[in-house]
């Protein structure tokens, strides 16, 4: 049952509402949280959604954007709108499931630990012994095997301590790497390349005319020029009005499920170490062009303009909306 509660923050009183939560997790746009036998509900920053009358024992998250739930001896599941089950295995309570970049990693006891590749959709054994807790060291898998110690996988196992954790976290970096890897001077960004280690890979294609962004969770239009040049308002428009069975998508979206994207989520996909385009290598997007793109920011200083990236060396300028045209890229999801 729901019921109030009252919290003082700064002196101001704030009234919300709660339940009895067995479990929760933030994914790239939505919170998802199981509240026992009251069930398992998505918010979406806004309102409230039941998505099962089950009780999930266990959530992770799963190929970016997708939620996994455990829901015991009935399985693991995955949900993207609609429930599909991945597994019909009962997944241990002590190692439980933890999804790092597209892949799921789940304990499944006396079975052994198992690798679910998110691109795929293939299971591999990669451990015969039963984990007693799960975590990531950025995009690497960390496994508590007890008195046999802590060990880390990125395709090999590495014992990382001999020590038998009670529990363990890991604590993220919230800004990636720029992508530069040379070396200019002593304490430059390509000697010390810090930030949160880009995943590998770093897209995936979804094989339906979008590409997923493995590090933000975003998922992107992979045709970059479907559009050709646009004032902004009319990018904006275009963006909104994107659909299924436009620019190649297959993907069963409808008018509004596009956007433009803000400048800063733009700007994400810039690799600082390329230029011309400026994007990672072996990206797999289509009619790139080392131009610029709008953004669906403002400029506070002038709210005739708005901002936009430049993808022949990735640096963000602004133009005015009206008398400026720029190309357009479409993104969905995003918290």
């Amino acid at each position: 049952m729901l019921k109030s509660t009252k919290l003082i923050v700064a002196g101001v009183m704030v009234c919300f509402a709660i339940m009895a939560i067995n479990s929760n997790i933030v994914l790239a746009s939505d919170l998802y949280v199981d509240f026992g036998s009251s069930g398992l509900f998505k918010f979406n920053g806004d309102t409230w959604e039941r998505i099962s009358t089950g009780n999930a024992e266990g959530l992770a998250a799963s190929n970016g954007n997708n939620l996994a739930a455990d829901f015991g001896t009935s399985g693991l599941y995955e949900y993207d709108g609609t429930w599909s089950r991945i597994s019909t295995g009962d997944v241990d309570e002590d190692g439980g499931i933890i999804g790092i970049g597209p892949d799921l990693y789940v304990d499944f006891a006396s079975l052994g630990l198992w690798h679910y590749d998110g691109v795929s959709f293939t299971w591999t054994r990669i451990s015969t012994g039963n984990a007693q807790g799960l975590s990531s060291n950025g995009n690497k898998l960390v496994a508590d095997f007890g008195t046999s110690g802590l060990y880390e996988y990125d395709g090999a196992w590495t014992r990382i301590s001999s020590g038998d954790a009670d529990d363990m976290v890991y604590m993220y970096n919230s800004v990636p790497k720029t992508g530069q890897t040379t070396k200019y001077a002593d304490g430059d960004d390509g000697d010390l390349q810090k930030g949160v280690a880009w995943p590998d890979p770093r897209f995936t294609d979804n094989g339906d005319g979008t590409i997923t962004d493995n590090l933000t969770g975003l998922i992107w239009l992979k045709n970059a020029n479907c559009f050709e040049g646009r004032s902004w308002a009319n990018a904006i428009s275009d963006a909104n009005g994107l659909a299924d069975g436009d620019c190649g998508l297959t993907d069963g979206s409808s008018p509004g499920d596009w956007r433009l994207p803000n400048v800063r989520e733009l700007q994400s996909l810039v690799d600082y170490g390329r230029y011309n385009p400026a994007l990672p290598s072996g990206h797999p997007f289509t009619n790139v062009q080392s131009s610029v793109y709008w953004s669906s920011t403002t400029t506070a200083s002038n709210t005739s303009s708005a901002w936009h990236v430049y993808f022949g060396a990735g640096f963000v300028l602004y133009d005015h909306k009206d008398n400026f045209y720029c190309y357009v890229w479409c993104v969905r999801g995003g918290n």
